[in-house]
Parts: structure tokens; sequence; C-alpha cells
């Protein structure tokens, strides 16, 4: 009867919760993550994020920025709030500066270029589209049109009308810049894969392909099959080749770096005992 009920038993784990000890530990390093856009987002960026900030020997700011920096700093915007960093108003506030300067950005068919410079927002030479990079941020946009769409909810269950017409105006445009973006120039449909990106300058693929499930770019993927922009056998011609080091299982990837494997999590849902 034991063997019987172990076997019966749910494979699937619960949810685990955070001791308090972890919790505190946890929010300190989200506040200082937050600190870095709280510190370097600015008038003088165009309210976006720097790419990165050298601190040895002297303090450098990369004035430069991409699509994947932006939706994460929207996404840290959004869940600053969330987390008590900052003020409803702010938050809003915030993401209104930058969704106003991505209008002023030049792209390609709804996508945005790999880099601009935030000096003066012109695109950083040669014009490129990174298929990643356009995996990254409609995802990013998509997830934050929910949490603002959730937070004005909240505020209209407080009274605060102004506000929540502001979040609905900013989960609107953010669904509209997700929705504009346009897939299947980036797909090779002889190969079924997406290229590594876009050359705007000759109007051409580049000559290498992602292949594999365990890839950066799986969320371009994911959204391009959920837009009809590609057939859903795309999904099957990535590939799926498990390796073990030490003792755990795991899709092979091209570099076996955390951005291949956990960047993609950020927005969509892992199912336990999948791949």
């Amino acid at each position: 009867p034991a063997l019987a009920r172990t076997l019966s038993a749910s494979a699937v784990r619960g949810d685990y919760e955070l001791s308090s000890g972890e919790r505190g530990a946890a929010l300190r390093y989200a506040e200082l993550h937050w600190r870095y856009f709280d510190r370097f987002v600015t008038e003088a960026t165009h309210w976006l994020a720097p790419d990165n900030v050298q601190e040895d020997p002297e303090l450098v700011v990369a004035m430069r920025t991409s699509p994947t920096n932006i939706g994460l700093q929207l996404l840290s915007t959004a869940t600053a709030y969330d987390l008590g960093f900052i003020t409803a108003d702010d938050m809003a506030r915030r993401i209104e500066g930058t969704m106003r300067t991505m209008g002023r950005l030049r792209g390609v068919r709804g996508h945005f270029f790999k880099l601009y410079v935030l000096h003066d927002l012109r695109v950083l030479e040669p014009p490129y589209v990174s298929t990643v990079d356009s995996a990254n941020l409609p995802a990013q946009l998509i997830a934050l049109r929910q949490a603002l769409l959730a937070l004005a909810a909240g505020q209209v269950r407080d009274g605060a009308l102004e506000l929540a017409t502001r979040l609905h105006a900013l989960a609107a445009r953010a669904g509209d810049l997700a929705g504009e973006m346009d897939f299947r120039f980036l797909y090779d449909e002889r190969r079924e894969l997406f290229a590594i990106g876009y050359r705007h300058a000759s109007h051409s693929l580049d000559e290498s392909f992602y292949d594999l499930l365990a890839s950066e770019a799986r969320l371009a993927s994911f959204i391009a099959i959920a837009r009809n922009d590609v057939p859903v056998e795309h999904w099957f011609h990535l590939g799926r080749t498990v390796t073990r080091s030490p003792g755990a299982t795991a899709l092979v990837s091209w570099s076996g770096s955390m951005f291949e494997y956990l960047m993609p999590t950020l927005v969509t849902h892992s199912y336990a005992f999948t791949l």
C-alpha cells in the first residue's frame, strides 16, 4: 500500500515558499538591481537604459542600448512598483518617458534595430535587426501589458481613475508595439528556421541560423508561431540533443550560457519533467 500510494502521488512539485531570510535577501538583491535603472536612466539617456557601466578604473557609461535592454528596463520598472521601491505614479511617469522615446526610434517592419546611440537616438551602424532582441522585446512588452492592466484594475478599485487611465493607455501602447513586429522576413522557409538576424543595408538575412531549442532566440519561435507568422512545424525543427553533466540532464545549447537557458524563462512558464 505504501508503494502504491507513492506511485499514485502527483509527480508535479508544489509551490516553493521562501523563508523570511531568503525573502529578505532576494529583496535586497532586487533593490540593488533596481538602483542601476534608478541612477542611469535619465533625461540625458532619453529615458532608456545604458547597455552597461564600467566602474573601474573610472566610471564610464556605455551610451548605447538595445531592444532587450529596453524590454528589461520596462519590466524592471513595473516590478519596482510591485516590490514597493517606487510609487505607481512614478512607475507610470518612467514608462511614459520610455514609450515616448520608443516612438522616435527608427526601425523596420515593426522591429527595432540592434543598437541605438543614446546621445541622439541614431542607429549604430551598420543597421541590423537581431532575432534575439526581436524575440525578447515583444515578449517583455506582452508581459508588461498584462502587468499594467492588472495594476490599472487595482487603481480603479482604489478610486485613482486618472492613474488607471494612464496605465490602460500604456498597456495599449505596449500591445501595439508588440503587435506591429512582423517575424516573417527573419524566417528562412527552406530551412524552416530563424536567421541570426537581418542586414538592413543589403536587405539580406544572416547566413547562420538558430537551430536549437535551448537558445536565447526560443522566444522568437514562440511569439512568431502564436502570431501565425510561421508554421507550428518550425518548433519541431529546433534541435533537442540531450547531454549529462555531473548526474543532471540538460539540452545542448551553442555556448552553455545562462543567457541561452534562462532568458526565455523570464516571461514563460517552466513545466516540470519536460524539455
